[in-house]
């Protein structure tokens, strides 16, 4: 079949072979991209959340030593931006098919934890 084919056609044909692949492989850079991107926005949630998890116990701290009820506020307000933290890494994972069993147990204690100190 190809050797009925002129040097033009040939090259024609391997030239548009390559651009067929390359098209191919910037397709699946692009999605690699997108997935790498994703995941170190889950990455920076993931410190996020663990900076609210170190303000929680800051919080319950100074509610321990100077019975102020202001920081029990502030402990709730922290507990319900800890579980919206959780929830949106939880689905963001997902989204990439990552499954880490520790969110949702995490999650699970945070709405079983009663809002007050």
């Amino acid at each position: 079949m190809l050797k009925s084919l002129s040097v033009k056609a040939k090259m024609l044909l391997l030239s548009s072979l390559m651009v067929v692949g390359i098209i191919i492989l910037a397709v699946i850079l692009s999605l690699g991209m997108h997935s790498l991107v994703q995941i170190g926005q889950s990455a920076a949630l993931s410190l996020q959340a663990e900076t609210t998890m170190r303000n929680l116990r800051i919080n319950e701290k100074d509610f321990l030593e100077r019975r102020d009820l202001k920081y029990q506020t502030v402990f709730n307000d922290n507990i319900s931006l800890l579980t919206q933290q959780l929830s949106q890494l939880n689905a963001e994972l997902q989204s990439e098919n990552i499954q880490i069993k520790q969110i949702p147990q995490l999650a699970y204690l945070n709405r079983t934890i009663s809002y007050g100190i």
